[in-house]
């Protein structure tokens, strides 16, 4: 997936906080887009000192940093793999040529159903453990089915990549608001949804 408009959608959000001025809403869209890229880009969160309690200086150097690393990352020009997220096992190079087109096409259909079959798979599995689990009462058992359900229904649909990310946008807000134990559960699953035919940044 070509991550260009998400990155500059990004950008435009940094350069708006820093403009703001707001620690606050700061805090937040740095803590959203470590969710977002830190599974894609390698080392992205590396630097951001200030969210995690570490550095001396305030929030906004932390997106200062950011912007920095998006930036290089817009300026890499198609030198890159494609890849399933860490919770996947394969790698395909996206450089790997085959002798015949319709050999191509095949593999990569082949490739996208097993994906999609994949990730049903885990979320039956996350079904199961919010059903069972005796700390979560049934109002945030029902809430966390519906934001399955909303991912699933994305996975059905299988738009366009630039619309998987409008629909999902909503589901990795919502997770930033839940702490990480749904987090470590939904998260890894939208990554998948939105990159498994995506590309990772060789920093």
């Amino acid at each position: 997936m070509n991550l260009d408009v998400i990155i500059d959608e990004y950008l435009e959000k940094c350069n708006t906080i820093i403009s703001s001025q707001n620690s606050f809403e700061a805090n937040n869209l740095v803590g959203e887009m470590l969710a977002v890229f830190t599974p894609i880009i390698p080392r992205f969160d590396q630097g951001v000192d200030v969210y995690y309690g570490y550095g001396s200086g305030n929030i906004f150097d932390d997106i200062k940093n950011i912007i920095g690393k998006l930036k290089l990352c817009k300026s890499i020009n198609g030198n890159y793999s494609r890849f399933s997220p860490a919770s996947c096992n394969s790698i395909v190079n996206t450089n790997s040529v085959s002798d015949s087109g319709n050999s191509t096409n095949t593999n990569t259909n082949n490739n996208t159903n097993t994906n999609t079959v994949g990730i049903k798979a885990e979320l039956s599995r996350v079904r199961e453990e919010i059903e069972s689990d005796e700390v979560l009462d049934d109002d945030s058992k029902a809430e966390i089915q519906e934001k399955i359900n909303e991912i699933e229904a994305v996975i059905d649909e299988n738009p366009s990549n630039n619309e998987k990310w409008k629909k999902l946008k909503g589901v990795i807000t919502w997770v930033l608001t839940k702490g990480y134990k749904i987090g470590e559960k939904i998260l890894p699953i939208v990554v998948q949804v939105l990159f498994t035919n995506g590309q990772q940044w060789p920093l």
